[in-house]
């Protein structure tokens, strides 16, 4: 791969390939994992994480949310003192920290928590209990997470397409799926539920000033924050005009 040819250009290529990854190592893994651990131990939550089964991976992340809290306070001491290469060297990275956090968090723990959430409410379905999953877990950590990751990873990733499934085909669906079918469910599971009836407090009508007000504190604001609202008005006097060129 590096282009074996045994000239000087090899050596520097290699010598640069073990240095990056070596500070690469050093900075992402090796100083987040200790400085976690010595907090981890100042803290008296050794016996906790060691409970745990991944010690090295909650060491690790929270070795970077001290980190991120570091980064943080210094910035804002770069920024009262008005220091602004300071500034901006600890502002990116505070970014490079908290994308690594935030990727930790979309990929790692969110499917996780999904496939633990999805296992627990499908145990009647497997005749299993909490105990049999606590004592899997006891004898195969990491394949359990494993497979509850895949498991939520699964999940949230036909979960997503579903959605934008739904937003490519017509709105009637939407309505279909969130009015229509809770209605029917509803009707069939207690049929004494429904109609729902809604009681005003006073005897009074509804006047056309409650209802103009209700228009313009909240319909009126609704439609101007739509930050589309400008661009339909511009369409439709587009559409207008060029319908009425065209038949000029």
């Amino acid at each position: 791969m590096l282009g074996l040819d045994g000239s000087l250009v090899f050596l520097e290529h290699v010598f640069w390939v073990v240095s990056l990854n070596t500070l690469f190592i050093l900075v992402f893994a090796f100083c987040p994992y200790h400085i976690g651990h010595f907090s981890i131990v100042g803290l008296g939550f050794e016996e906790y994480v060691q409970a745990s089964h991944f010690e090295g991976l909650i060491t690790t992340i929270v070795g970077y949310v001290l980190l991120a809290v570091s980064l943080i306070v210094c910035h804002g001491l770069a920024a009262l003192v008005k220091f602004q290469r300071s500034r901006r060297l600890l502002g990116v990275c505070y970014i490079v920290v908290k994308v690594s956090l935030l990727v930790v968090v979309e990929i790692g723990v969110f499917p996780l928590i999904c496939g633990w959430w999805l296992d627990i409410c499908s145990l009647e379905m497997f005749d299993a209990t909490l105990k049999d999953r606590e004592l899997s877990f006891q004898s195969a950590p990491g394949t359990t997470m494993f497979l509850h990751w895949l498991v939520g990873m699964v999940y949230v990733f036909y979960f997503a397409s579903f959605i934008l499934l739904l937003r490519e085909i017509v709105f009637g669906s939407i309505v279909l799926l969130m009015l229509w079918l809770p209605i029917r469910i509803i009707k069939y599971l207690l049929p004494n539920f429904l109609p729902y009836n809604v009681m005003l407090y006073s005897d009074a009508p509804v006047s056309e000033l409650s209802l103009e007000l209700l228009l313009l504190q909240v319909v009126l604001p609704a439609l101007l924050e739509q930050g589309h609202t400008r661009q339909w008005l511009k369409g439709l006097v587009r559409a207008w005009t060029v319908t009425a060129g065209f038949l000029l």
